[in-house]
């Protein structure tokens, strides 16, 4: 989707204090710090491979996706059809 980000990744960072205190990193502390991943958001998503695929090779006929939603739901119907002609040969219903 619209959103980049980087694998969450939380890194804990000792103080020189509770090092000392508490015998090392890793062994219990109160001033554990963390690092966290900041998202990244794009206002509008971005639209599937099949749908920018007939944005691009429509020659400028269909503008926007809602366009190309239309035009891949009438080839979905157009496939529809022809299967249903082609089965209704072979079988001779």
């Amino acid at each position: 989707m619209g959103i980049k980000a980087t694998p969450a990744k939380y890194e804990a960072i000792m103080t020189e204090d509770n090092s000392k205190k508490f015998g090392g990193p890793g062994i219990g502390g109160t001033d554990v710090q963390f690092q966290e991943t900041v998202f990244e958001r794009s206002d509008r998503p971005k639209a599937p491979g099949l749908i920018r695929l007939i944005i691009n090779y429509s020659g400028g006929y269909i503008k926007n996706e809602k366009q190309a939603n239309y035009a891949a739901l009438g080839l979905a119907g157009l496939f529809l059809i022809i299967t249903i002609m082609l089965l209704a040969k072979t079988f001779g219903a």
